[in-house]
């Protein structure tokens, strides 16, 4: 079966709080960051971009693997690092569902990392304009404190 194709498999996106950048391989929870194989990247991307399915082992052999034989070791493996950080860093678990002699689905909320930003932009700004506005009253209080010091001393 051929996978749903993402616009960009190394576009960043956010699964479950956590940022997953597929161009560095690496899975950003706050300030802890680790970097992971590319195969099992290459897994955790193919299973997001087919989240609305079902994906079998075999497909994921296809096209992961293309022409070389593996173990089935070899998923096992990657689907272990995947569970093993999800289960250490977020509140999803089990983020990776095993369907019993069917494959794999994954679960949990994913953002696209553009929508994200956009919105800490959007929030930021809103608090650039507090900043602002608290910055105006603070001069004029300045200001009119100055000026009747002025005046005092006069």
């Amino acid at each position: 079966m051929e996978a749903e194709r993402p616009t960009s498999s190394s576009q960043p996106f956010i699964l479950e709080g956590v940022v997953v950048n597929p161009a560095t391989n690496e899975l950003t929870k706050g300030q802890k960051s680790i970097t992971i194989e590319d195969k099992v990247m290459k897994v955790l991307v193919y299973l997001v971009t087919n989240r609305s399915r079902i994906v079998s082992r075999e497909e994921l052999f296809v096209n992961l693997w293309p022409g070389v034989f593996v173990s089935q070791d070899s998923l096992t493996r990657c689907i272990s690092v995947i569970r093993k950080f999800w289960q250490e860093h977020s509140t999803q678990n089990p983020l990776v569902l095993t369907i019993r002699n069917r494959g794999y689905r994954i679960t949990g909320k994913i953002e696209s990392f553009t929508q994200t930003q956009t919105k800490f932009h959007r929030s930021r700004s809103g608090m650039e304009k507090v900043k602002y506005i608290a910055s105006g009253v603070a001069l004029t209080l300045g200001m009119i404190s100055l000026l009747i010091l002025f005046y005092c001393v006069l």
